[in-house]
């Protein structure tokens, strides 16, 4: 049989029905979490849109600097 020392260790350990109400006030709910979700997505696809307009401009960038300019050629000619 249990004693009273016994129960109020158990009460200790175990969680009250206060504690648990405490606990799911703070938990998210599922369209919390959903919209959380959302959001992220949201961002992953602006930052995936983000590098490749960056590899697209640095593509870019690098064939400018590799044709070579009209003063440069001029000067070869002479």
């Amino acid at each position: 049989m249990l004693s009273v020392e016994d129960i109020k260790k158990l009460t200790k350990v175990f969680a009250t029905k206060e504690d648990l109400r405490t606990l799911e006030e703070k938990m998210a709910t599922k369209d919390q979490f959903r919209q959380v979700m959302t959001i992220i997505d949201n961002l992953v696809g602006e930052v995936r849109a983000f590098r490749q307009e960056m590899t697209f401009l640095n593509h870019r960038v690098e064939k400018i600097e590799s044709t070579p300019t009209v003063a440069s050629e001029l000067r070869k000619k002479k």
